[in-house]
């Protein structure tokens, strides 16, 4: 194994922690929140012990209201090819997790997230459809 396909598996996510965020909806939020919070210098809101219930939703769900037009942008024409190929048909919810994932490690910075967390937040909470409407064109 080369150098760069070496560090390109150290960077991926296993199978076993995408479907471990996927069976656990909390921990993905809470991964979410605990980056999104490390990055702010003076965060909007800080959970002690998570909160109470759905308030991590309810927080993630402000974030993306913001943030929806970014990610439509990185997300919609790639994430659009995916899932209407052939082989796109086919995605289960680890691979489009990773797929989502991938996209995001480029706006990661910019958008004060962890990849791997807001990609399972976004495919258990449903929100791609929102993001990326199979009859919306993408933004250009």
């Amino acid at each position: 194994m080369s150098a760069a396909e070496e560090e390109t598996r150290q960077l991926s996510p296993s199978e076993a922690e995408i479907r471990a965020l996927l069976a656990d909806p909390e921990e993905a939020l809470r991964r979410w929140y605990a980056q999104y919070l490390a990055a702010e210098e003076e965060p909007d809101l800080i959970l002690a012990g998570g909160g109470r219930p759905g308030q991590l939703g309810e927080f993630f769900d402000g974030w993306l209201k913001e943030s929806r037009d970014r990610l439509r942008v990185v997300l919609c024409e790639r994430l659009r090819y995916a899932r209407f190929s052939e082989r796109g048909k086919q995605l289960g919810e680890v691979a489009l997790v990773g797929l989502v994932a991938t996209l995001l490690t480029d706006v990661a910075a910019e958008l004060v997230i962890d990849p791997l967390s807001t990609a399972a937040v976004l495919v258990i909470r449903r929100q791609l459809d929102t993001i990326c409407p199979p009859d919306v064109a993408t933004p250009s």
